[in-house]
């Protein structure tokens, strides 16, 4: 078994609660010129009955926060819990699930006598474990979990949801998803952390209310400029843009955005170790070929590409392993894969060509742009400054918010796919529309990403072409009102409110 000094070492709380404080993770954090707190932290429930034991599982792209949040949460939970009930272990350098039993055995066992209650459990990196889940599954079913909450995090999304089918009926009973993701900072998020004006009008208006901002976008996608958005854009239009663009170099991941809010920039080695992080993550392929798949990947963004094309355009070799490399992409959190919407089912033409966009903008210019350039932050911001990689960065940023805001308003979250929410569309004529965002029975609206200040609206053919439509949405730079048949708003107040 471990070591109790192991043990301990992870769970300094045990000796004295207040020592979560000297935590590098806490540390880094209360040090942070933007502090950030995701709500999804909030979302998760702890508290259930007794005798029943629920394992949630927490996926991320790498150095996105997962950790920070277990610590913040340790930190909420000494306030009012028995020390003795938190139980704390990173496993990244854990290889088997024997091994991983016994430390949690451990734990069960020198805690004896003195907890109290409801245990909560929170096993870091448990993906580097291989077959974690049929350990977790041993141990419930040697009843050595009881009456506990579990919250296993991991940055591969295969092996987490791998979970699901391992563990049946062993996860627990509850109504909430067990499987979250923690995504990078959202352009709200981001602004109100960086701006206290933005934070205040945010609270003065109640758009802290998920609900309401909801609302609004919801009038805003069927076609109209909710009254919200015509307040926001006269008090804070110059603002949110200027944020938007700073959004666009850092990205939302917590210690990028922090670094650039401390010096203004970002550096080289940061752009560096994301890199090898994600190289390191994404299996045994070369650099060079994660390299020429991800210029690839950006310089596509927004154009609908098949596997053979995308193969091509990489210079790699066979589809499949294109392919491949894509969807391992996909489930470490760093792109997105976007089907075409099939108009007659309401389903994605999984078989077609499809659109990929990297789920942060920080990532595009990690793969878009080399990173091993002497000044590759120099060379991010005269690459935003271009107004075609600027609208790609738009695009991006839209695609990864809509798939936000479907996992928001999923009437089903347990089997929520943003697969079946967010599409794109064209049709025999050559007509497009950038994102279909759908919910069965409520909406079906075109949104189109112009990221210009004005706006051609002859080139806006696609959502007249539309089927079903009538109504959508025209996501701009700086151009804002209303239409015959749609809205027109920037891009950067259409995202604060997602």
């Amino acid at each position: 078994m471990a070591a109790h000094s192991t043990l301990w070492d992870a769970n300094p709380w045990w000796m004295d609660k207040a020592r979560i404080d000297e935590d590098k993770q806490i540390v880094k954090w209360k040090e942070s010129d933007i502090r950030y707190d995701p709500s999804l932290r909030a979302q998760i429930r702890y508290e259930y009955e007794s005798g029943n034991s629920v394992i949630y599982t927490l996926r991320g792209a790498r150095q996105v926060g997962k950790t920070t949040l277990i610590k913040l949460q340790i930190r909420e939970f000494l306030e009012s819990v028995n020390p003795w009930n938190l139980f704390y272990y990173s496993f990244d350098m854990i290889d088997s699930r024997s091994e991983m039993a016994e430390i949690i055995q451990e734990y069960v066992f020198v805690s004896r006598g003195k907890r109290q209650g409801r245990a909560y459990l929170f096993l870091d990196e448990i993906t580097s474990v291989s077959e974690w889940q049929k350990g977790i599954k041993w141990l419930v079913d040697a009843e050595k979990l009881p009456d506990c909450t579990v919250l296993a995090t991991g940055s591969r999304a295969q092996s987490i949801l791998r979970a699901s089918e391992r563990l049946p009926g062993r996860r627990g009973r509850t109504e909430e998803p067990y499987d979250r993701v923690l995504a990078p900072m959202r352009f709200s998020e981001f602004a109100c952390a960086s701006d206290p004006a933005i934070a205040g009008f945010f609270k003065e208006c109640g758009l802290e209310s998920a609900g309401k901002r909801h609302g609004a976008l919801r009038e805003a996608l069927s076609g109209s400029v909710p009254a919200i958005m015509d307040k926001m854009h006269g008090a804070l239009g110059p603002d949110l843009q200027r944020h938007l663009e700073s959004y666009m170099l850092s990205g939302g991941i917590p210690r990028v955005v922090d670094e650039m809010a401390k010096t203004g920039r970002i550096g080289r080695g940061t752009y560096t170790a994301y890199r090898d992080g994600i190289a390191g993550d994404w299996g045994p392929r070369s650099d060079d070929t994660l390299r020429q798949l991800g210029r690839a990947i950006a310089d596509s963004m927004g154009s609908a590409v098949y596997w053979d094309g995308l193969r091509r355009q990489a210079d790699l070799g066979g589809w499949e392993s294109t392919r491949s490399g894509v969807l391992s992409l996909k489930d470490l959190s760093v792109v997105a894969v976007i089907y075409k919407y099939g108009d007659r089912k309401k389903v994605p033409r999984l078989s077609g060509h499809k659109k990929i966009y990297f789920q942060d903008p920080f990532y595009m210019h990690l793969f878009g742009l080399r990173a091993d350039h002497p000044e590759p932050f120099a060379r991010s911001e005269a690459a935003a400054a271009d107004p075609a990689w600027a609208g790609r960065l738009a695009e991006g940023i839209v695609a990864d918010h809509l798939i936000r805001l479907a996992a928001d308003t999923a009437g089903n979250p347990q089997d929520f796919a943003y697969t079946d929410h967010v599409f794109f569309w064209s049709d025999a004529k050559g007509r497009e529309v950038d994102f279909v965002f759908y919910k069965r029975g409520e909406l079906e609206a075109p949104v189109e990403v112009k990221y210009r200040n004005r706006i051609d609206h002859r080139e806006l053919g696609g959502i007249a072409g539309f089927a079903g439509s009538g109504n959508g949405t025209v996501l701009s730079k700086g151009e804002f009102g209303q239409r015959r048949d749609y809205s027109v708003v920037p891009a950067a107040e259409f995202l604060a409110l997602v």
